[in-house]
């Protein structure tokens, strides 16, 4: 107790980030928490702590009160900036627009479009354009010949601003809130003849040159005839430049467990400031050397992180190494928690939203646990040769990283690379390398000669790099898929790391025994939830674009009626129903073409708990001659049938319809308003997610 004390006192930031980050998720995941409430509050406990302030400056002594009203103060400094973020949110009816906007990320191109991000600068009304400002994803249509848009680029368009929707099917990941974080809330898709570009290098200068200088640099790797997944990869590594990388090699990298190399983060940003800083060693002996040194460094670490888009990893990064030139500037001794806590408050301060963001719970679990983790483990084992003490010390890190990031990949990823060890033995010392490299290839890129002769060694780099990680991916049993846990237990493994950390400190057997009972808690809870889960079924209509899809299932078991097959099914799978099969054991999916058995029939019925589901994709019930309507308890209806709400109670007496997402808006809005008129009970996947029916038991 009394060196945890010692600790928080050395660590002033731990003290400081810890309850901000409470108040950041108090306010993300109840909204509804009181904002005039907040403003009282914080307004209140900042003015009773400058009373405090005062007291204590005659006193010198910190007492109970002043830590209770830090820490509230704080707290509710969290609550009050994410409610901030809610209270800049635009709101707008979803209809057809004029508007003005500027292309703000680098356009990627997908299979059926290309995406990019806007942010819309004023919208047409009666007297004229009202300034407006937010962000909006955007979808160019593909094959038109006017899109070659860059970031900077100001257009005038008309099209229609929808809300962007989480689909509701069960497990997917939820783009709508992931996007809500980057405060993102609108959607639009824009064809050919709906826009016009009307200006060039629009919007924030800063991030204007940082991008034309990072589209130099990407020129000069070109220029050396760099190219394919070489060039892929050697500008995801450098750059933070993703867009060109394809499928298949990010699997590679994400099977084989080295996806976070790509992420532009400590490793690149530590390697900058270690070149830069040699580069700079003569002006250590000059007067105000160290000071213009260090705003050199700074300067050129800012810059970087604004080349590769201010990602979190690296504004991190950026702002850890920041902090500890500044020590080296003051001679102050670094406290690296202390360090690490200070650069993670200033970035929630900046935005708040950043707690949520994957890549930066990863990047700080996994720094903490080097730090932590790495001085523990690394004494295993002793080395006398140089070669194998390092090889052991690279090793004793990556089992660090991976120890404290385990309970987050699995929730979020589900699945594990066996190989990480491997991997990372081969991928940290060539991604060094290939850093170096690129720095030095892009220094010489003047010299055609010398540039040619890099350019050349850095390829064949490039070629062994992505060569090893392929050959890992290859390995048998490179990687446990899948595996799934919810967050009860993601918490749980966190408490049993934090437990066996604890037992590592103490030397005391008293957290051995805690650490095996709360094991067993979570063995009991996967088994119980695991058993449920078995024991469950359900009945599931698919909120999937242009796309009919059923499913019925029960415990590992299950029956998909859907209108695809072959490649087009295959394409859905992944993102749609893998999930869901994944979390309830589902590992033979039956998929039938709803088509098929419909071909000769007037509908298509199933029953489910007693419940009779008729199920229509053609107008083949037209042939049909009623005598009276059937009860049944769901009509779905599909692929835009040509019927009426009137005409299909002639055939049917439903309790519930379900128009799926097969169906065109125009048709569905058309039967959402005879359903309201007639007092008929509805549900519109299109509208509303994807429809899941279930029975425990």
């Amino acid at each position: 107790m009394i060196m945890f004390e010692k600790f928080l006192h050395q660590t002033p930031f731990v003290r400081f980030v810890i309850p901000l980050i409470a108040g950041i998720l108090l306010k993300t995941f109840f909204p509804s928490f009181s904002a005039p409430f907040l403003l009282i509050v914080l307004v209140l406990f900042t003015l009773l702590w400058i009373i405090e302030i005062t007291k204590l400056s005659a006193s010198l002594q910190l007492n109970f009160w002043f830590g209770v009203i830090m820490f509230l103060l704080l707290f509710f400094t969290g609550a009050f900036l994410v409610q901030n973020k809610y209270d800049n949110k635009i709101k707008i009816p979803e209809e057809k627009y004029t508007y003005t906007a500027i292309v703000i990320e680098n356009p990627e191109v997908k299979e059926n479009s290309i995406k990019t991000i806007i942010e819309i600068q004023g919208i047409k009304e009666a007297d004229g354009f009202k300034n407006v400002k937010f962000k909006t994803l955007a979808y160019f249509q593909k094959d038109s010949s006017k899109v070659n848009l860059k970031i900077g680029d100001l257009f005038i368009a008309q099209s229609q601003i929808n809300e962007v929707k989480h689909s509701g099917n069960p497990e997917v990941f939820n783009y709508q809130r992931y996007l809500s974080y980057k405060e993102i809330y609108y959607q639009t898709y824009l064809n050919n003849d709906q826009f016009s570009v009307i200006g060039y290098n629009k919007g924030n200068r800063i991030i204007l040159e940082a991008n034309k200088v990072r589209q130099f640099l990407l020129d000069q790797y070109k220029k050396y005839n760099i190219s394919g997944d070489e060039f892929a990869v050697l500008s995801a590594l450098t750059l933070g430049y993703i867009n060109d990388m394809s499928p298949e090699i990010k699997q590679s990298f994400s099977v084989s467990g080295a996806m976070h190399v790509l992420s532009v983060s400590g490793l690149h940003v530590g390697v900058i400031f270690y070149i830069v800083s040699q580069i700079l060693f003569f002006l250590e002996q000059k007067k105000y050397g160290r000071f213009f040194r260090f705003l050199i460094v700074i300067s050129v670490l800012f810059g970087y992180a604004v080349i590769t888009g201010l990602s979190s990893s690296v504004m991190r990064s950026t702002i850890m190494f920041s902090l500890i030139g500044l020590g080296d500037l003051f001679n102050r001794t670094k406290n690296t928690y202390n360090t690490i806590a200070a650069s993670a408050f200033v970035m929630l301060l900046i935005n708040p939203f950043n707690i949520m963001d994957v890549g930066f719970q990863l990047s700080y679990l996994a720094v903490l646990s080097i730090v932590f983790f790495q001085p523990l483990i690394y004494p295993w084992f002793q080395f006398k040769r140089k070669l194998p003490d390092k090889i052991w010390q690279l090793i004793s890190v990556t089992i660090a990283a991976q120890l404290g990031t385990l309970p987050i990949t699995l929730l979020y990823f589900h699945q594990f690379p066996v190989y990480f060890i491997l991997t990372n033995i081969f991928v940290i010392p060539l991604s060094t390398i290939i850093i170096c490299t690129a720095v030095i290839l892009l220094v010489f890129s003047f010299s055609g000669l010398i540039g040619g002769f890099i350019a050349f060694l850095l390829e064949l780099l490039l070629s062994l790099f992505n060569g090893s990680v392929k050959w890992i991916e290859s390995l048998p049993y490179s990687t446990i898929h899948p595996i799934s846990i919810n967050n009860v237990e993601s918490i749980l493994l966190f408490v049993i790391i934090i437990i066996v950390s604890l037992l590592l400190i103490s030397k005391k057997y008293a957290w051995l025994r805690l650490a095996f009972t709360v094991s067993l808690i979570f063995v009991f809870y996967n088994s119980a939830r695991i058993y449920l889960l078995r024991k469950e079924s359900g009945f599931i209509v698919y909120n999937i674009p242009k796309t009919s899809a059923i499913e019925f299932y029960s415990g590992c078991n299950n029956k998909l009626i859907v209108n695809k097959e072959g490649e087009e099914i295959e394409s859905i799978i992944r993102f749609n129903f893998q999930p869901f099969w994944d979390k309830q054991g589902i590992k033979n999916p039956v998929i039938i073409n709803s088509k098929q058995i419909s071909k000769n029939n007037f509908w298509n019925d199933y029953y489910f708990y007693n419940r009779k589901i008729i199920h229509l994709n053609s107008d083949n019930l037209k042939k049909y001659l009623s005598v009276s309507p059937i009860n049944i308890d769901y009509l779905i209806l599909s692929e835009n049938i040509n019927m009426s709400i009137s005409e299909l109670q002639m055939y049917f007496k439903w309790n519930q319809v379900v128009f799926d997402s097969s169906n065109k808006l125009y048709r569905v809005n058309k039967w959402r308003n005879e359903c309201e008129l007639l007092g008929l009970n509805y549900y519109s996947v299109s509208h509303q997610g994807a429809f899941i029916l279930k029975q425990a038991f």
